[in-house]
């Protein structure tokens, strides 16, 4: 239950990040999972998760880039005492690596490899901030397992769902005048 905990939560995230309210439905939640083995056990809970996000369709995916892009920059404060002045070598090849390319040997490895004019330096997650933005029409949060996709593409039929019903006594009161 510790992994749909942390997608509810990171659909939340993503919601506030762009400004939507549970209250309004969304048409369509992607979910990214680090072990694909989670995903016949969360496909059993999808309907808890569509209810508590307010989620029409959830579906899973091992293309991430389609939804989001990352943006990987080496975290100073641990780089700069262990490289000095080497740091800034590092910067430039990171930049010319391409995000998605590092995340998956990162993944896939642990580390990264980059070979500087003065030698190799090895890098691993927790030397490297990796930053998510989401594409146009999308909103996206990472966590530990997974990354959370939703569309915010909205529908008139979503809108008109999303909106406050009236309340029964307003509509008696406006109708005893």
């Amino acid at each position: 239950m510790g992994l749909v905990r942390e997608i509810v939560s990171l659909g939340r995230s993503a919601r506030m990040a762009a400004g939507q309210k549970v209250r309004q439905p969304l048409p369509l939640l992607e979910i990214v999972l680090t072990d694909a083995a989670d995903q016949p056990w969360l496909a059993e809970h999808a309907s808890l998760i569509l209810e508590e996000l307010n989620v029409k369709r959830l579906e899973f995916t091992r293309q991430a880039e389609q939804y989001i892009t990352y943006t990987v920059l080496p975290d100073l404060k641990r780089l700069g005492p262990r490289l000095g002045r080497r740091l800034p070598a590092l910067r430039e090849m990171i930049a010319r690596t391409a995000p998605a390319e590092l995340m998956r040997t990162l993944e896939a490895e642990g580390r990264a490899r980059f070979v500087l004019a003065d030698g190799p330096v090895e890098l691993d997650s927790e030397d490297l901030q990796v930053r998510l933005q989401a594409r146009p029409g999308w909103t996206a949060a990472q966590g530990r397992s997974s990354v959370v996709v939703l569309s915010t593409e909205l529908t008139p039929e979503l809108l008109a769902e999303g909106m406050p019903a009236k309340s029964s006594t307003s509509s008696r009161t406006a109708a005893g005048r």
